[in-house]
């Protein structure tokens, strides 16, 4: 699907014709950039340019075109090519084009700013047109439906007590035993394409837009949305959907990616700490890891005789150490060859010691690891030893400035694409770590071109579910996808590289637009409806590229997608809407508790029909 770039704003009571006493209250970003980003954006952005001239960010817009004559001289709007094309009686030379001429009052104040100085205000000439836009004002919400809608989003309250979902501008709160609407917030953006509580349930983020015209998020309270009484904290400078919306583990950040092809994070204040333009097409889906990962090269001279080092950090003389933080009771910590993993709980701590063979580089690399059995682990004491101090060093900070520094200690954020490749980012500062490329073969066992919808970190583990079209979900591990990626002298290799992925064979016919976890089963939403649940974890888990991995199904296909998907891990509930605008309530066997269209729908008029 094609979305038209306009940003289309309706014009706020700011702009009515001005009086001379009032030129000097015009302000760029609430009396101007609106009226640009509505009747002006559309043709001159940066994917279109008519005349090669764009506005999409400040300083372009104060960049001449073709015609070389300057767009604004401050102080002199009848000099000024932005101001003498919305007033041209030529209609082939007045802007915008094949379209109506701009209101009075909208030339009025665009002709004020010049002659104030056209000054931007605190926004820099760097920013962005749609950055610097205030928050609009959404419609109300209608009464009543005459229709079902397609729901693109859901979450369930704590203990699954309240199911919410969107509606046409608003919020819907329903009760989960008897399906009876209890509220609607209002004044929502226009599709809701995400819903999620903060993990300690105090805060709740909405986010979606309208195609091709804006995006937006909100962070609520969750307790005043219960109540109606919302001020939230509002992100309004996307210029196309918000799809999907994440908090980090301890509720800190919250990363967002859409329909711009953008991912971006926010401090909870609304503060944006960083974007990314990575991805090429659609972002469909975000999360972020449980774990922080660091890493840094020690010089060889510097380890301990413990360890064998691989041809390549013999020549480079120095050897990687690796620390993945999960919580304070589990961690992993690798240098060279040997890598361990700990588990504390009060009653015992569990160690787990690999030793790890690598051969080669690029495209011939290959790593081979050997778990220690528990019988032999005395044998390895002095290397349970090492490791184990140096965790707790790297837990404290003091290991973490020694060496060369590779990657500083972060989180991952990992986003899911239309362009068919999953990203990984440091959550700190948004740099990206590496790409998996598993869903776009253009070689090997597995070619094909799939969207990659939904991206899952699985916790207390390091790896990464994501699927979407195909026949497989795919488990990776960042680091090693991007140990095994290669350069790109071997670009055609990397295409057909099978990575060291753990492949979930299914038989589903449609696309998975979600996936979740229950227990040892990951459950897929999908784009006909079914929804399945597969044996992912555990010893009886099936990973294999030929062979379809153990599954059940919990709902049969009816045709409409199912967008969005929350289970409560406490009940075990799980919450599905869709595009026949049907809310499913059900238990983790499939078994329906309650379904109802998530509307309040119009009652037939007597006498005739709707």
């Amino acid at each position: 699907m094609i979305h038209s770039v306009a940003f289309f704003v309706f014009l706020t009571a700011s702009l009515i014709s001005l009086t001379p006493g009032q030129a000097d209250e015009v302000q760029f970003s609430s009396d101007v950039a609106p009226i640009l980003a509505s009747r002006c954006l559309g043709c001159h952005n940066n994917r279109i340019s008519e005349g090669r001239y764009a506005l999409d960010t400040l300083d372009r817009l104060l960049t001449p075109g073709d015609s070389e004559e300057p767009i604004v001289v401050p102080g002199k709007p009848e000099e000024s090519q932005l101001y003498l094309r919305i007033i041209e009686e030529d209609s082939d030379l007045r802007m915008p084009q094949e379209d109506d001429r701009l209101d009075r009052s909208d030339v009025d104040a665009i002709r004020s700013w010049i002659m104030n100085g056209a000054d931007f205000g605190d926004a820099s000439r760097e920013s962005s047109l749609t950055d610097v836009l205030p928050p609009r004002t959404h419609p109300a919400a209608p009464r009543t439906y005459r229709l079902p809608i397609p729901v693109f989003a859901v979450a369930l309250s704590p203990g699954a007590k309240s199911v919410i979902t969107g509606g046409w501008h608003e919020l819907l709160v329903w009760e989960s035993e008897t399906g009876h609407l209890t509220n609607r917030v209002g004044r929502m953006p226009q599709r809701i394409h995400a819903i999620e509580y903060s993990p300690d349930s105090q805060l709740v983020v909405v986010a979606g837009g309208a195609p091709g015209d804006y995006g937006e998020i909100q962070i609520h309270a969750a307790d005043a949305l219960a109540r109606s009484a919302a001020h939230p904290v509002v992100i309004s400078d996307w210029n196309d959907l918000v799809l999907d919306v994440s908090f980090s583990p301890d509720g800190r950040f919250l990363v967002a990616c859409g329909a711009d092809n953008s991912v971006r994070c926010y401090s909870l204040d609304g503060k944006e700490r960083w974007r990314t333009r990575q991805h090429v097409d659609w972002v469909t889906a975000a999360g972020i890891t449980e774990y922080s990962f660091f890493e840094s090269r020690i010089p060889n001279d510097k380890g301990s005789s413990l360890f064998t080092f691989t041809e390549f950090e013999e020549k480079s003389k120095e050897h990687p150490r690796q620390f993945w933080e999960f919580s304070e009771s589990h961690c992993i910590v690798r240098e060279a060859n040997w890598e361990l993993e700990l588990r504390s709980t009060p009653a015992k701590q569990t160690n787990s010691l690999t030793r790890i063979t690598i051969s080669g580089i690029g495209k011939t690399y290959r790593v081979e690891r050997e778990q220690i059995p528990d019988a032999e682990l005395n044998t390895y004491s002095d290397v349970l030893e090492y490791l184990t101090a140096l965790a707790e060093r790297l837990r404290e900070g003091s290991a973490l400035s020694e060496g060369r520094v590779r990657f500083p200690q972060s989180q991952f954020v990992v986003s899911s694409s239309y362009d068919r490749t999953a990203r990984v980012f440091a959550l700190e500062t948004g740099r990206l770590f590496t790409t998996y490329k598993g869903h776009r073969r253009e070689y090997g066992p597995l070619k094909g071109l799939h969207r990659v919808l939904d991206v899952l970190p699985e916790a207390g583990s390091r790896r990464v579910w994501s699927a979407g079209e195909g026949q497989h979900i795919h488990g990776w591990n960042p680091v090693v996808v991007r140990d095994e990626d290669g350069t790109a002298a071997d670009m055609e290799q990397r295409f057909s590289k099978e990575y060291s992925t753990d492949l979930l064979k299914h038989e589903l016919s449609a696309p998975i637009f979600r996936i979740t976890r229950s227990h040892d089963q990951l459950i897929a939403a999908t784009g006909d409806g079914l929804m399945q649940s597969i044996r992912a974890f555990g010893q009886n888990a099936k990973y294999s590229l030929q062979y379809a991995a153990d599954s059940k199904q919990l709902r049969a296909a009816d045709g409409t997608p199912r967008y969005d998907m929350a289970i409560d891990k406490t009940s075990g509930r799980i919450a599905t809407v869709g595009g026949n605008g049907i809310l499913t309530i059900q238990k983790a066997d499939g078994a329906v508790l309650r379904q109802f269209v998530a509307a309040p729908l119009r009652e037939p008029e007597q006498g005739g029909k709707e």
